[in-house]
């Protein structure tokens, strides 16, 4: 049998490229069935499923341009609220803001003020607040009018060009 080199004691065995491969593997199934055991994911892969916003699209079957104008909305308005120093969600956050030229600023404030008036206009003060809620990392309220959420969602898609 042969012995241990000196450099080698303590340390673990040196592993081969198949046993790594096999372990990155073995990782890799872990995590995909710590992910689908999660509640909100009910078993789906669909990474729209990691958001209120994204698990309304896939339970309603809208189209996935109407998440990707929620996802820039959301985008859009944090950083505004950023660049302005108002208090944003820790979870979103995305730094202070410091030296972002005012006039961009106030681009995102009006693009996103904007884009509000047209979700409202669209579904009533109760959709656009819903869809704000959802880009914002929450759940709609249980009791708000889907049809007036969808239809603020679809003016929210058609403004910012998404469809």
């Amino acid at each position: 049998m042969a012995s241990i080199s000196p450099k080698r004691r303590g340390r673990p065995p040196v592993r081969t490229v198949d046993q790594q491969n096999e372990d990155n593997a073995r990782q890799a199934q872990e995590n995909m069935a710590t992910v689908l055991a999660q509640p909100h994911r009910q078993g789906s892969r669909d990474t729209l499923c990691e958001s209120p916003l994204g698990r309304f699209v896939l339970k309603y079957g809208l189209a996935r341009e109407l998440y990707e104008a929620g996802l820039l909305y959301a985008s859009i308005r944090r950083m505004w609220l950023s660049a302005w120093k108002a208090p944003v969600d820790e979870i979103h956050s995305g730094g202070n803001g410091g030296d972002i030229p005012e006039e961009v600023a106030r681009k995102w404030r009006d693009d996103s003020a904007e884009w509000f008036i047209e979700m409202k206009r669209a579904g009533g003060m109760d959709g656009a607040m819903a869809v704000q809620t959802m880009c914002d990392g929450y759940d709609c309220r249980a009791d708000a009018h889907m049809l007036n959420v969808i239809a603020a969602l679809h003016a929210l898609a058609k403004v910012t060009g998404k469809i």
